[in-house]
């Protein structure tokens, strides 16, 4: 089943909160995307709220792909990803952002960007993982021990029982990336991040590794839901 998120809204602004809550049920398998690139805009004072739950029963295989994340300058936003996966389920679940409307030469110098993951395999937490930018952004994001200048980044994760077995194939795929690239294991929980200057780099690399790397672990081979390529 393909599901796609639409905001009516054609973004988020000041004080908006939104909750996502998405449960795979009775050996089901599901892909969750959004309709476009999700734009949240600068705000003078109200944080923006975005609420993620994502839970796998056993059984069920979850794929969280929607597509980037623009933070226009001076935007405040706080997000909270929350994962639950059950024994014999697996999560693919990712988040792009892009820092500032790059293509009118636009960058992300100053506001909010409070980014929280908890992730849960049979009950138990294995990885939290909390981003905060706040005040002088640009200097975090020029700096060559924080983001050394890059304008866009990602983050995915993958949640079974097995995903030991797919680390050696995780690192094959990322030796071609088009940006600053790596892989790491915690528990259940494999987690992938992406760091580039060019956006669309970034895009394609982090999606070539999703496609590959989904049909590595799945039953059938995977492709990106269509509206990706509107």
């Amino acid at each position: 089943m393909e599901i796609v998120l639409g905001n009516t809204a054609g973004g988020v602004v000041a004080g908006d909160e939104l909750n996502v809550k998405v449960c795979t049920k009775a050996r089901a398998t599901a892909i969750v995307t959004s309709q476009t690139a999700e734009k949240v805009y600068r705000s003078e004072g109200a944080d923006a709220k975005i609420a993620v739950s994502l839970k796998a029963e056993s059984g069920t295989r979850l794929h969280w792909i929607p597509q980037e994340t623009i933070l226009f300058d001076g935007v405040r936003l706080r997000r909270w990803m929350t994962i639950d996966v059950e024994r014999g389920a697996s999560v693919l679940a990712g988040e792009m952002q892009v820092f500032g409307r790059t293509a009118r030469g636009e960058q992300l110098t100053h506001g909010l960007f409070h980014d929280e993951w908890r992730v849960r395999y049979a009950g138990e937490l294995m990885w939290g993982d909390n981003l905060h930018l706040t005040g002088n952004i640009r200097k975090s994001l020029l700096s060559t021990v924080g983001f050394d200048g890059s304008n866009a980044m990602a983050s995915l994760t993958y949640v079974a029982e097995d995903n030991a077995a797919h680390m050696e194939c995780a690192r094959s795929l990322l030796r071609d990336a088009q940006c600053r690239a790596g892989v790491t294991l915690v528990g259940k929980v494999m987690i992938a991040r992406w760091l580039g200057k060019d956006p669309a780099a970034l895009r394609q690399s982090y999606t070539d590794f999703v496609v590959a790397f989904a049909s590595e672990v799945g039953a059938e081979p995977f492709s990106l839901p269509q509206v990706w390529h509107v």
